[in-house]
């Protein structure tokens, strides 16, 4: 088709998507965007979060496609109705534009995950070139929840202009425990679930953000909306995307080479990296005891042995261990050591950004080391290192005293009520359910509430 033709159909497909939706109107349309209109036959001060939350949908779900901010494709009109649907949506596409009709109805919006889910699909379908209407309900659900984590987290005013936080994920890091991602993958949780949901919404959105940061990311969020159209499990189709990318990419993660690495552990180590680095930074740091499990994590590398023959050495390259220490007296006999003493410098480098101020200097340290062992005297690097390491460790000792004083302090003069805010209100919004989901809970919270 030549430039001419496709300018054409471009403009009719606009025409249709304005008259369509006029049509489907008879009063009312506001632009969400370029992209995306809203239609309603009456002014309605509910309206008005609607339109803020379709606002961020779009933006997100835009973002997520990768398509230029030029590219007028994929038009959509959000039309509001007083019409009987089942659900109180329906969903379909007539020609180049994607329609999504919501009841008028919108006292329980805010809450009704089954719609908004539904306008999610719909719109990232659409944005992907894949019509949305018989599929929107096979995106799949940790996709969905994280686009609307990221929508909660631009609808909140206190969130500062491009600072992200994950508060619940950082909790879980900083304190020595990862998410499992096949657990996210294949049990999918709702607003109902409560702070369950708010955790699980965080680490599926920290997992689009790490996916978008990926070299044509278009690709690999294309393939895994194909899969789950054609029925494949989630995590499957996760684990293929992403490995392809691992393999067609390079990506630079661990001391041995990819194939030396099974599909799931390839997987596992990107998730846990992805994690580990958008959850705790520099601005939110890692506790004492978080550097110090990510210090033991680091004690011992793999690598492999050089092909070479002789006494004492590999007829063939093989899978050996060492500790980090070491890494100058073997490097003779590693296979392509500068690649392993460059991946402990971003290792320990990554670390300096997640520590606390007090001790960033120190790990910093231990980061140069490596930097430097390919040109320096090798020899020296073990007790260089050792230093480092102790001098470390005792800091960490130092500041875990002061975490654990700040604690008891809080314990003793931060209100009762402020502190499990969140809690009491979780017990407030689902009343009885609490109590039979964890009875244990509200004893709890009663026994604090008589020591304060």
């Amino acid at each position: 088709m030549d430039k001419p033709q496709k300018f054409i159909l471009l403009i009719s497909a606009a025409i249709l998507f304005l008259f369509s939706a006029s049509e489907a109107c008879g009063m009312r349309i506001t632009d969400i965007s370029e992209r995306v209109k809203f239609c309603f036959n009456r002014p309605d001060p509910r309206f008005d979060k609607l339109q803020s939350f379709l606002k961020a949908a779009d933006s997100v779900t835009y973002s997520m496609s990768g398509l230029r901010s030029a590219d007028k494709a994929a038009l959509c009109s959000v039309i509001v109705t007083g019409n009987d649907m089942k659900d109180g949506f329906e969903i379909n596409t007539g020609g180049e534009v994607l329609r999504i009709f919501l009841s008028d109805d919108l006292s329980g919006w805010e809450k009704n995950y089954k719609t908004r889910s539904a306008v999610i699909s719909a719109m990232l379908l659409g944005r992907f070139g894949i019509r949305p209407d018989a599929n929107y309900g096979r995106v799949p659900s940790w996709l969905t929840a994280g686009v609307l984590s990221k929508i909660e987290m631009r609808r909140n005013p206190a969130m500062l202009p491009g600072v992200i936080l994950y508060p619940g994920v950082k909790g879980l890091v900083s304190g020595g425990v990862q998410p499992d991602l096949w657990c996210i993958m294949n049990n999918p949780l709702e607003y109902r679930d409560g702070p369950s949901f708010t955790l699980y919404s965080e680490t599926c959105a920290i997992i689009i953000d790490s996916m978008a940061r990926i070299p044509k990311s278009r690709d690999v969020f294309m393939a895994i909306l194909k899969s789950a159209v054609d029925g494949e499990k989630p995590d499957t189709a996760f684990k293929t995307a992403i490995n392809d990318y691992i393999m067609k990419g390079g990506f630079d993660f661990s001391t041995l080479p990819v194939d030396r690495i099974s599909p799931e552990k390839r997987v596992e180590t990107w998730f846990e990296t992805a994690i580990r680095n958008s959850s705790v930074g520099i601005f939110f740091p890692g506790s004492s005891d978080f550097v110090e499990k990510r210090l033991d994590e680091l004690k011992t590398l793999n690598y492999t042995a050089t092909a070479e023959t002789g006494k004492d050495k590999p007829s063939k390259s093989e899978v050996r261990s060492c500790e980090i220490h070491e890494l100058g007296k073997k490097w003779g006999e590693i296979e392509n050591p500068e690649k392993v003493a460059n991946i402990y410098r971003r290792y320990f480098g990554d670390l300096s950004n997640q520590s606390p101020p007090l001790i960033q200097n120190d790990v910093n340290k231990i980061a140069e080391l490596f930097g430097r062992l390919r040109d320096s005297d090798r020899e020296d690097f073990e007790r260089d290192l050792k230093d480092a390491e102790a001098i470390l460790r005792e800091k960490i000792g130092k500041l875990r005293q002061v975490e654990d004083y700040i604690r008891a302090s809080e314990a003793r003069f931060v209100p009762f009520g402020k502190r499990y805010s969140a809690e009491l209100k979780y017990l407030d919004e689902t009343g009885t359910f609490i109590g039979q989901f964890c009875p244990s809970l509200n004893s709890i919270l009663d026994k604090e509430d008589k020591i304060f």
